[in-house]
């Protein structure tokens, strides 16, 4: 019983750790280049978000922008004029720009000389197959009438209140 009993622990022995271990199966190779190449294409495809993710947000503020040059150009104009305006940069962005009164609410029946235009400015691109824009809202308060007028005004105002 020996014999045998020495042969079998021999063959253990072998088995659990072998004299002879000169590389890596093939198995083992083909699982690691698995493992590899999904790592690399996960990795690939998340650094192509964050480009396209960057490129779209440039476009943003590039729009933003061409916004407010066209916002502040509008709002510096001696007379603001109302109605629809619109153009075009020249780098793929179109703008449209709208100014028009808001609705006074009158409260009292008093009439102000001052009226508040609402201003906005759209700005727009072709992004592949989707059109992207960025609207751009400000309030501005003009005085609708001449100096003299809004004296006269406030003149009949004070006597209708008898002060």
């Amino acid at each position: 019983m020996t014999f045998y009993h020495n042969l079998l622990l021999t063959l253990k022995k072998d088995r659990i750790f072998p004299k002879k271990s000169e590389g890596f199966t093939l198995i083992e190779i083909l699982v690691a280049i698995t493992v590899l190449s999904i790592c690399l294409v996960v990795i690939m495809q998340l650094f192509a978000g964050g480009l396209k993710n960057a490129m779209l947000t440039g476009k943003y503020t590039s729009a933003v922008f061409h916004g407010r040059a066209i916002m502040e150009e509008i709002l510096l104009s001696p007379e603001l004029i109302t109605g629809d305006h619109a153009g075009d940069f020249g780098d793929g962005f179109v703008w449209n720009a709208q100014v028009f009164p808001v609705e006074k609410t009158e409260e009292n029946n008093m009439v102000t000389p001052l009226t508040m235009l609402q201003v906005s400015v759209d700005v727009s691109w072709n992004d592949g197959k989707k059109e992207r824009h960025v609207r751009l809202n400000t309030l501005q308060i003009v005085n609708e009438m001449l100096d003299t007028q809004a004296d006269e005004q406030i003149l009949e105002l004070y006597k209708r209140e008898g002060l």
